[in-house]
C-alpha cells in the first residue's frame, strides 16, 4: 500500500510521460539515428569539403539519397510495374498507364486506412489522458492508494497495443508512393487531355465538383466519398458545389 503523504498524483503524472514516451520515443530519436535525416545530415557533412578531402572518394548526391524513406523500393516497383505491361506500343503504353492507375487508387485507400488507423491510436491515447487527468483531479482519501495502484497498470495495458512507429513509417511511405505514382501517371497524359481538368484523386474522370472553402476539385464519384474532409488538405468539407465548363 502506497503511504497518504506520498504524492501520487505526481506519481500518476510521471507514469503517464513514461508511457508516452515508450510510444512516441521513435519521434524524438538523435537526427543521427533517423532513417531519413541521418542519411541527409552525413551527405551535408560529406559536400562540406575541406582542401585535404579527396573529391573522388565523395559519392554522387543521387546515390546517397536514393534509399531515403523508400524511395528506392517505390522506384522499383514503378519500374517493375511498367515492365510487366510491356515496352512501347500503344497497347502497351496503354496497358501501362492503366496499372499506374490501378496502383495510384489501390495506394490511395491505403493511405486513407492507415491515416484512420493511426487517428484511432491518438485518440485513444487522449481518452487515456482525459481520464487519469479527471483521476488527478480527486480528493485524496483511503482508497487513493489501491486507485493509483489500479491506474497505473490499466496505463501499463492500455499503452501495449497503441503502438504506432509501423503506422506512421508506413503513412510516410504510402504518401510518397502515391506522389511518385501520381508523378509518373502525368507524365503519359496526351495532348487532348489539357483541355480537360481530371480528378486529382482517381486521375481518370474530369472534375465535376469543388468543395468549399477550401477550393480543391473532384470528380462527382471521388467527392461522394469524402464525408467530413478533403481528400487533399484534410481541410473540414462545409459545401459541395457543382462546376459547370463552358
Amino acid at each position: 500500500m502506497m503511504p497518504m503523504g506520498t504524492n501520487w498524483r505526481k506519481r500518476l503524472r510521471e507514469t503517464m510521460i513514461r508511457q508516452n514516451e515508450t510510444v512516441l520515443g521513435f519521434l524524438h530519436r538523435p537526427s543521427a539515428d533517423h532513417d531519413t535525416i541521418g542519411p541527409v545530415e552525413q551527405a551535408l557533412r560529406r559536400y562540406a569539403l575541406r582542401q585535404d578531402i579527396d573529391t573522388t572518394a565523395v559519392r554522387p548526391l543521387q546515390t546517397l539519397f536514393t534509399d531515403l524513406s523508400g524511395a528506392a523500393q517505390i522506384s522499383e516497383e514503378i519500374t517493375g510495374l511498367l515492365a510487366a505491361k510491356g515496352q512501347s506500343s500503344l497497347p502497351e503504353i496503354r496497358a501501362q498507364v492503366m496499372a499506374l492507375i490501378e496502383s495510384y487508387k489501390e495506394t490511395g485507400e491505403k493511405l486513407l486506412d492507415c491515416e484512420n488507423q493511426l487517428k484511432l491510436r491518438l485518440d485513444k491515447m487522449d481518452k487515456v489522458q482525459r481520464r487519469v487527468s479527471s483521476i488527478i483531479e480527486l480528493q485524496t482519501n483511503e482508497a487513493m492508494p489501491d486507485l493509483v495502484a489500479a491506474t497505473e497498470k490499466y496505463l501499463e495495458v492500455s499503452f501495449r497495443d497503441m503502438t504506432i512507429e509501423p503506422i506512421y513509417k508506413e503513412l510516410l511511405f504510402l504518401y510518397q508512393k502515391h506522389i511518385a505514382l501520381r508523378e509518373s501517371i502525368q507524365l503519359f497524359k496526351v495532348a487532348n487531355q489539357a483541355s480537360e481538368s481530371m480528378c486529382i484523386i482517381c486521375l481518370t474522370d474530369p472534375v465535376e465538383s469543388a468543395i468549399s472553402p477550401c477550393g480543391h476539385t473532384f470528380c462527382t464519384t471521388c467527392i461522394r466519398r469524402m464525408v467530413h474532409e478533403c481528400g487533399v488538405c484534410r481541410g473540414r468539407i462545409k459545401d459541395r458545389l457543382k462546376l459547370y465548363f463552358s
